[in-house]
């Protein structure tokens, strides 16, 4: 992690994460996008390393019904930054979550990212020209595409005075709503060019697609990060810990977690990311997919272009194209206190109707079925 400097504009940050779902697809066992495994890390702990090597000392994670979660897999500090979290009651809108945290920051300008990115645009240089502007607000913008406006990047620097425009209650959004009134205001509102990529994840196609991305960076990078080394000479990077197999046919940029296996036979092609303690048996194939934690992989089973959840279990033989996978306990548990709650509705209050325990079989035990029934 480079050296922090004090040359620069000190600036608080605000990380919004409060994406719970994932676009296009039903799938509420998936964890919430910021804390999905993306190159077998945390979604948001990109942005994270993104704040802190640029000199911050702490971030404000607004993550409101994910705080708990995000807090859990996070703790108070992470990569030199001090972490406080954000919870409104009420749904408050991009605008009314940065408002809201702005209280526990001291500085002047205050530097707003959505968690779901991967940015790499330099982040002092964006801070510096938000300053010597004026402006009210700073939006970072993409290209939309051919014929098309540029858009917002999920990335602004906000003066403070700024947010003062925001009600303190109600839902208000960034786009729709603070940038409008500080248009009618008169207050400058500058456009800040992308330069370099930024990725987002927010469908099942996008989280392939930035996996497979940041594989082939890490694959093609000088210097690998801590705990991740070249496990094999063609392409395949991991923990010190994973099992490759030399038998095992690897071909393209393979990303291989803790203590996860490749056996003799099986073949992976890349891009492609192993996860942790997962197993990828004799004859198997794994093509352009993601596989989570703790998986199998079953001989002669071929998985392409899929995602494939934590703790899955692909039969041996089987076909998987283009899918989402996720374990079968798992499908339901998100009913599971719905089905309790309408048991414990239709059984009989014991404390009321059954003070003492009655043996089943026994005459009273038949008495008091027919009465509750």
């Amino acid at each position: 992690m480079p050296e922090r400097s004090d040359q620069h504009r000190p600036f608080g940050a605000v990380v919004l994460a409060g994406s719970h779902g994932w676009a296009g697809a039903h799938a509420p066992v998936l964890p919430p996008r910021p804390l999905a495994q993306v190159a077998l890390r945390p979604l948001i702990s990109y942005a994270l390393d993104w704040i802190s090597e640029a000199g911050a000392a702490g971030a404000t994670i607004c993550a409101n019904g994910s705080s708990g979660l995000l807090r859990g897999a996070l703790g108070d500090w992470y990569a030199g930054l001090s972490l406080t979290y954000q919870q409104d009651r009420w749904p408050r809108g991009s605008a009314g979550c940065v408002r809201d945290a702005s209280e526990q920051i001291a500085h002047r300008q205050i530097l707003v990212v959505e968690g779901t990115l991967v940015p790499q645009l330099d982040l002092r240089a964006l801070v510096d020209a938000h300053a010597a502007s004026g402006a009210a607000m700073t939006v970072v913008t993409s290209d939309g595409g051919p014929a098309l406006p540029p858009r917002a990047a999920g990335i602004y620097v906000v003066e403070r005075s700024a947010l003062e425009r925001i009600p303190a209650h109600g839902y208000h959004d960034i786009k729709e709503n603070v940038i409008p009134a500080l248009h009618a205001a008169g207050q400058r509102v500058l456009g800040y060019r992308l330069r370099g990529e930024c990725r987002a994840v927010a469908t099942l196609d996008s989280y392939l697609d930035v996996n497979f991305w940041l594989v082939e960076r890490l694959q093609s990078a000088g210097n690998l990060p801590a705990g991740i080394e070249r496990v094999r000479p063609d392409g395949v990077i991991g923990h010190s810990s994973a099992i490759v197999d030399p038998e095992a046919l690897c071909v393209g940029p393979v990303l291989v977690g803790k203590r996860a296996r490749v056996q003799a036979g099986a073949t992976i092609v890349g891009p492609a990311v192993i996860g942790e303690g997962s197993d990828i048996e004799p004859g198997a194939l794994v093509s352009r997919s993601v596989i989570g934690r703790s998986c199998g992989i079953g001989s002669n089973a071929v998985v392409h272009g899929c995602m494939v959840g934590d703790g899955s279990k692909i039969e041996a033989g089987a076909n998987l194209c283009h899918a989402l996978r996720l374990p079968k306990p798992s499908r339901w548990r998100w009913l599971a206190p719905a089905i309790a709650a309408r048991r414990r509705a239709r059984r009989p209050d014991r404390r009321r109707d059954s003070p003492v325990p009655v043996p089943i079989g026994s005459a009273a035990s038949v008495a008091t079925r027919r009465a509750v029934s």
